[in-house]
């Protein structure tokens, strides 16, 4: 077997090897693609998970400085509440003595309490009186006594009455501001516990992400496999193309080299006709052309 058919023979196998290598190949691009596609539905899960669990932390934070912020505003509701109690302990403390109270409720169903304007307009009458009229020395004296009882009295009724409207003021103040200080202990516990409920759904959805990456690491290892299969296969494709191509231009180049050897060969055959006097065939002249 002379060279040029051993190189062909060469090349049919080369190119049997070739078929061989692409069909392998075509194949193992499936199996990775197969992989790939179980790899991908994992990492869509994962995505989702982490966008739930991106949202649900959002949500917690926000949650967890409401309940700050409420815990500030019942702190200082509550030192207002304190002095607000202290304030109203005071206004009480100011207030007459229980029996002092008794009695002047008793005597209200006894007779009518005199007003601090029906007292006022009695000590003015008075003062009037010794001004204007002319009287004993004894009598002068019994309105004056009687004018100081009443001024003592207006004192102490004015000092009353202040008193009972700081203590109405103070107790107002107290309830209303505990109410508030009530209102807002309520809304820590109950964004503090919304903030709980958001951070256990947060550890239910973590759970979830690495049962999630537990689960797809042996798909990816899989994927990672067959790829690395897949390329060892390509590389094996491109080389044999290559060694195929080289070939065959190799034969290109030989096939021409034998072709002129041929036509010279020919050449001679004819110009040993012509000397011979034989009659020159159409294969004959081509022959001579193609040496010129």
């Amino acid at each position: 077997m002379d060279q040029t058919a051993q190189k062909q023979e060469d090349l049919h196998q080369l190119e049997k090897e070739f078929q061989e290598a692409k069909r392998k190949f075509s194949d193992l691009g499936k199996d990775k693609e197969a992989a790939f596609a179980k790899m991908r539905n994992f990492s869509g899960d994962l995505k989702s998970l982490n966008q739930k669990l991106d949202t649900l932390k959002q949500e917690r934070d926000e949650l967890t400085k409401k309940v700050q912020g409420a815990k500030r505003e019942r702190s200082s509701l509550n030192k207002k509440v304190k002095d607000s109690s202290s304030l109203l302990k005071s206004a009480k403390g100011m207030a007459p003595s229980g029996g002092d109270n008794q009695r002047s409720r008793g005597s209200r169903f006894d007779k009518k309490e005199k007003t601090l304007a029906q007292m006022r307009k009695e000590v003015e009458d008075l003062d009037t009186k010794l001004e204007t009229e002319a009287m004993k020395f004894s009598a002068e004296k019994a309105i004056k006594k009687t004018i100081k009882e009443l001024k003592t009295q207006i004192k102490k009724k004015a000092a009353t009455e202040e008193t009972f409207v700081a203590a109405k003021s103070a107790g107002k103040d107290f309830h209303e501001i505990r109410k508030q200080a009530e209102i807002s202990h309520k809304q820590v516990q109950e964004f503090a516990e919304q903030s709980q409920e958001k951070h256990e759904a947060m550890q239910e959805v973590l759970k979830k992400i690495k049962e999630e990456r537990k689960a797809r690491d042996p798909i990816s290892k899989e994927y990672l496999e067959k790829k690395n299969t897949w390329n060892v296969q390509k590389k094996i494709c491109d080389d044999l193309a290559k060694e195929v191509k080289e070939l065959k231009e190799d034969l290109g180049m030989q096939s021409q080299k034998d072709r002129k050897e041929q036509v010279k060969e020919k050449a001679k055959e004819v110009e040993e006709k012509i000397k011979k006097g034989g009659k020159l065939t159409t294969e004959d002249i081509l022959a001579m052309q193609a040496v010129r």
